[in-house]
């Protein structure tokens, strides 16, 4: 089922961006990773580490930089 919506929401954002659709593949990646880390964390808590949190937050960074790029 998420992974239907993530193909769903896939799509729909290549419609909206269809001028920039590297913004939205590296944006859909990153927020697939960001999700599994924090559905890992509340729902199955599992433990992360410093370096993981980085990661995270530069992943978010990367995010919105790249989105005000566009």
């Amino acid at each position: 089922m998420f992974n239907f919506g993530n193909i769903l929401f896939y799509l729909k954002a290549h419609k909206a961006l269809s001028g920039s659709p590297s913004v939205v593949f590296t944006t859909m990646n990153m927020g697939v990773i960001i999700f599994g880390s924090l559905v890992g964390l509340l729902v199955f808590n599992e433990k992360l580490n410093k370096l993981n949190y980085i990661g995270l937050l530069l992943a978010i960074a990367a995010i919105v930089l790249i989105s005000k790029s566009k």
